[in-house]
């Protein structure tokens, strides 16, 4: 396990995927932000070669005054009066010139700092809405979002911009390489060697830091589940009566001061080397300043020009020293960034075909099951279990289905593949004759109005959020009422002081919180507002937060919603499907019975036993 995590460290830490991230990450934000991000450029390179200019001049000063040291008789020459006068000018107009780009530069950087921020926060919820819904059931894939986005989008925006800094540091480079290597060579070759050191431990820091990032990934999962038992609101109650809060106190104390412990050693261990590292590079610039006084005492320049060279050096030095700082800093950078654009890159499970077959869904279906098994995808040594083995079934347009079974039958994971989530590992699933898998999945999807057990409302008001079961067609106020009274959510909407209009939520003002069966029939009125458009109606455990009484009503509505459309029902409580066409029953892996109701109890098997455990049960509980 060890060598496979350090391999994978190793991997991620090559520094042709830090040019390679750092060069994505620019050109998505150039394709972006293109205008604003060449604005920024040029008026950095601007500022960038005022101060070798001002400094010329400087020197171009400093060499006429020293030359006429001793030589009383040019003070008066108007001539002369007049070079010094143009120079100052010039002089005082590149630092004028300079203070006002610098004012131009934050605003520049501002207005490419809030676009690059909205546009790529908009482009990173885009590519992750994508993402099909399979890969969220993958732990793996759980610990690569968090950390890819523990920091949203900054990785590829703080790349982004030390790109752009990195151009404009290349361009200063280059023009005090110039500069200082025609005044003496060796001073270029010494402010390099000079250098290196700190980009040596900025290099390995990040490394360090990197491995214990990835290695405590799940460890930082774990603290923030455990820190939402006492954060959110939903589970706080839940902690509390448990007596719980201690026990999670002490677990994610844990998990942060060894997290805490890690990062504090390599951070001490960074301090001795770039303590080191910065004597070296003052050395250095030490050295050069010498080989420059003893180019002076040898006559071979002047005084103005030392100071032009000192400056200079001083400039080369500090720019090739944050530049390849930067370079450090980018390669952490690139190391997170790099996660997220294997985000982007995540390759979904479910591919469209690039023919597709159309078929009609202006009604129902024909749906068969020929064949099919099911394992879900494993990357572990070791075959996965299969969930369900050659199923065999057909539903007809508009029939009503039951599917029951044991927990742990495999009945959510049927939907699943009936969805799409999944293909079958074996068998078909053929629609209308066609081949699931040669149906454009947006086709599919449009046909079916799905409730599973996870779910939850947006935040928009009561109507708007039982319109979202059709976002994409025209609101419709009645149709909004109509399945809420089916649903039996009208009841207690009507109650809400604005109605259909009162916001979903006390997170917002004058929001309400439904409670669990409030919420429950408020989602299941969204699914049959999505009727509108589909033909398929799929609940899963539709009424399990409501009572019994009012769970009988609302079947009864279910049967009138569907009318014409096809019913599939999984549930826990059999009384709900006593009136369907047809009842499934899985077992184990295998689809051990199906028929009517009355057939099923005639046959004295599973089902029978089940319906008549539950029924004892529940006379039992009355009694």
């Amino acid at each position: 396990m060890k060598t496979e995590a350090s391999k994978e460290i190793k991997e991620k830490i090559s520094l042709t995927d830090t040019l390679r991230v750092s060069i994505r990450s620019f050109a998505l934000t150039f394709k972006l932000v293109p205008q604003a991000t060449l604005g920024l450029i040029f008026v950095m390179l601007v500022l960038q070669f005022t101060p070798f200019l001002q400094n010329g001049i400087f020197s171009v000063i400093l060499n006429k005054l020293t030359s006429l040291i001793g030589n009383t008789s040019s003070v008066g020459d108007k001539a002369l009066v007049g070079t010094f006068l143009t120079l100052i000018l010039f002089y005082v107009g590149t630092m004028t010139f300079s203070s006002i780009f610098e004012e131009i530069k934050k605003f520049v950087e501002r207005r490419w700092d809030l676009l690059t921020d909205h546009r790529l926060g908009n482009y990173s919820t885009r590519k992750r809405s994508e993402i099909d819904m399979a890969r969220y059931e993958d732990s793996d894939f759980q610990n690569l979002m968090y950390r890819a986005f523990e920091h949203n989008t900054w990785p590829i925006y703080s790349l982004a911009k030390g790109q752009i800094q990195n151009i404009v540091s290349l361009f200063g480079v280059i023009t005090a390489s110039l500069i200082v290597y025609n005044i003496n060579s060796s001073l270029f070759y010494i402010s390099l060697i000079a250098s290196i050191p700190s980009f040596i431990v900025e290099l390995k820091y990040g490394s360090t830091m990197w491995g214990i990032w990835t290695e405590n990934s799940p460890r930082q999962r774990l603290y923030f589940a455990l820190r939402s038992h006492i954060h959110r609101r939903e589970n706080v109650i839940q902690t509390k009566m448990l007596q719980a809060s201690k026990k999670i106190l002490t677990t994610i104390e844990g998990i942060m001061f060894n997290f805490m412990r890690e990062q504090l050693s390599a951070d001490k261990s960074k301090l001795y080397l770039g303590i080191g590292a910065n004597v070296l590079m003052s050395l250095g610039i030490g050295y050069g300043f010498y080989l420059i006084v003893q180019d002076v005492l040898l006559g071979n320049i002047q005084i103005g020009t030392l100071v032009f060279a000192v400056t200079s050096l001083q400039s080369l030095v500090f720019t090739i020293n944050v530049s390849l700082r930067d370079i450090a800093e980018q390669y952490k950078r690139a190391l997170r960034a790099k996660d997220i654009f294997t985000v982007y890159d995540t390759p979904s499970f479910i591919v469209d075909t690039k023919n597709p077959t159309q078929v009609d869904f202006t009604k129902p279906p024909h749906i068969e099951f020929k064949n099919v098994s099911f394992k879900y995808p494993s990357k572990k040594s070791g075959d996965a279990p299969w969930v369900f083995k050659d199923l065999n079934f057909t539903i007809s347009p508009g029939e009503k289905i039951g599917l029951v079974g044991q927990n742990g039958a495999g009945k959510s994971t049927l939907i699943k593949i009936l969805m799409r989530v999944y293909d079958p590992t074996e068998g078909q699933i053929l629609i209308n004759g066609v081949d699931l898998k040669d149906i454009k999945l947006d086709d599919w999807t449009s046909t079916l109005s799905v409730l599973l057990q996870q779910y939850s409302l947006h935040e928009f008001s009561v109507e708007e959020a039982i319109a979202m079961g059709a976002p994409n067609t025209e609101f419709d106020g009645e149709l909004v009422q109509h399945t809420s009274k089916m649903s039996g959510a009208d009841e207690f909407i009507q109650e809400y002081p604005k109605k259909y209009k009162q916001q979903v939520s006390r997170e917002f003002d004058d929001g309400i919180e439904p409670s669990q069966g409030q919420l429950q029939k408020i989602a299941l009125a969204r699914s049959l507002y999505r009727l509108k458009i589909g033909q398929i109606l799929v609940l899963d455990e539709p009424t399990a937060a409501i009572d019994p009484i009012a769970e009988q009503e609302i079947f009864e509505q279910m049967e009138k919603a569907t009318a014409g459309k096809t019913l599939i029902l999984i549930t826990h409580r059999f009384n709900s499907v006593k009136n369907v066409d047809r009842i499934l029953v899985l077992d184990g892996q295998h689809l051990v019975e199906q028929g009517s109701h009355t057939e099923l109890m005639k046959k004295k098997g599973l089902y029978s036993q089940m319906f008549e455990s539950q029924a004892k049960g529940f006379i039992e509980g009355s009694k």
